[in-house]
């Protein structure tokens, strides 16, 4: 069997071999770092809800202590 290229450049059953395992390898490759970027980008999104939900969570708490205090004050007077 000849290559595509011309005459004098015999293609072997392991260069084919060869050429099919890079395929696959680089397949492999490619499918496995979009799947690995995907869950990376998963993670980073629920990371920045949590720190949202920490956020809007002080400040309710730092605002909570707050507005308790000043009820009985208001009402005492």
């Amino acid at each position: 069997m000849l290559a595509a290229g011309g005459e004098g450049n015999p293609l072997t059953v392991m260069d084919e071999v060869r050429w099919q395992v890079a395929r696959l390898v680089g397949g492999a490759v490619i499918a496995g770092g979009l799947i690995a970027g995907s869950m990376l980008m998963g993670l980073a999104w629920i990371g920045r809800t949590m720190e949202q939900v920490r956020d809007a969570l002080e400040g309710e708490l730092a605002e909570a202590p707050a507005v308790h205090a000043e009820v009985p004050a208001k009402a005492g007077n």
